[in-house]
């Protein structure tokens, strides 16, 4: 199973802001949809907190050492959440910020969001073990707050 990270993230690698996202992209969110149905999404408690429903047409797997939640998958580790993500080729992790450093992932697709938020509380780093393989053309849907580039990147060890 390849573990791969969606993540989107500022200039300065913040991907949060009390709470929640410190922007609004429709047209990455519907890019996020469209590659995760039929996934399973492994999160935080925090980010499902944000998000406040389990996302529909996907496995909702929320790692967490205390909380419950209706419509979801508890797991107490990230081996666990792994586990309940069944015979699948790849598994999703969607964050938050301490929830992505706790898997090796073998893909990063990280949307660089082209602003730098003030204020902002959140952070992801890249690991080091991660190398650009492509970077799209910058975007922006009519829609988006900001425009915005998509670069995966892979595991190189």
């Amino acid at each position: 199973m390849r573990i791969i990270a969606l993540v989107a993230c500022d200039l300065n690698g913040a991907i949060g802001k009390q709470g929640g996202l410190p922007w609004n992209l429709p047209s990455d969110l519907a890019r996020f949809k469209q590659r995760t149905m039929g996934s399973p999404l492994i999160m935080g408690r925090k980010t499902y907190e944000s998000i406040g429903r389990p996302l529909p047409g996907r496995l909702n797997i929320v790692i967490s050492r205390n909380s419950s939640f209706e419509g979801v998958i508890m797991a107490r580790s990230p081996a666990a959440a792994i586990t309940a993500c069944g015979a699948v080729e790849e598994a999703f992790i969607i964050g938050g910020g301490e929830i992505y450093r706790l898997f090796d992932l073998d893909i990063l697709e990280l949307t660089v969001v082209q602003t730098s938020i003030e204020g902002a509380d959140t952070f992801f780093e890249i690991p080091p073990q991660m190398e650009i393989s492509s970077i799209a053309e910058s975007q922006q849907g009519e829609k988006d707050e900001y425009p915005w580039i998509l670069k995966t990147l892979e595991r190189t060890q």
